[in-house]
């Protein structure tokens, strides 16, 4: 029995890496194929709305509750800043550079994520291991960056502008992430999937009002 349980949970650490490598990562790529008809923020609007109202239908089917105030309130801070600010710049970035290398830029988030981590900064540089592994992180994106940008050198038009602006987008998915440790974890990890479904709820709603607010709608042929 335990050494069913030991490979479960291995398979289980196997697939969350599948899911994180090939699932997550290709996110990147189909936004930039997205991208070539859809414009920016209708297409964040589409994508929301659907996966969130998914999500919360799924939500109901198994009996959780979804419309909790303090939830809803909390999930929304936290997806505005996570969702919201980090695919629209995402999505932005990727009119001036390749998905490949917004995938690279987006890896360096876990790293803002411990230098904005204040109070766990005893924590996290509390060993030369933990200080040494981060460096070594910081210094292997930067050469997986450069390695990119000398084959893109010429390409792009005004890429400094894409690389700008995702470093303002993986500080942006930095601060969410704190903010959902510090502030809405309680109420997120009780109801969990609602927590998600809110949270691209409110991320959509502000795609959708800076969509129609840019007249994008009367831009894309694909959208009365």
């Amino acid at each position: 029995m335990g050494r069913i349980s030991l490979t479960k949970r291995k398979l289980l650490v196997v697939l969350a890496y599948f899911l994180i490598y090939f699932v997550w990562g290709s996110t990147y790529y189909f936004i930039g194929v997205a991208l070539r008809e859809i414009p920016t923020f209708l297409l964040g609007a589409l994508r929301f709305s659907v996966a969130g109202i998914l999500l919360l239908a799924i939500c109901v089917c198994r009996g959780e509750k979804v419309l909790y105030l303090q939830l809803i309130r909390r999930s929304a801070v936290s997806g505005i800043v996570l969702l919201f600010v980090d695919m629209a710049v995402i999505m932005l970035a990727q009119r001036y550079v390749s998905s490949s290398l917004v995938a690279i830029v987006a890896s360096s988030t876990a790293i803002w994520i411990m230098l904005l981590d204040v109070p766990s900064w005893k924590k996290f540089f509390r060993t030369p291991t933990t200080v040494l592994g981060m460096l070594a992180g910081f210094i292997g994106v930067g050469m997986l960056y450069m390695e990119q940008l000398s084959l893109e050198t010429g390409s792009a038009v005004h890429s400094e502008y894409g690389i700008l602006i995702l470093i303002g987008g993986c500080i942006s998915w930095a601060l969410g992430t704190l903010y959902a440790k510090y502030r809405s974890s309680g109420a997120e990890e009780v109801n969990a999937f609602a927590g998600s479904a809110w949270q691209m709820l409110s991320a959509s709603a502000l795609f959708w009002i800076c969509s129609l607010a840019i007249g994008e709608c009367k831009l894309s042929t694909g959208c009365i």
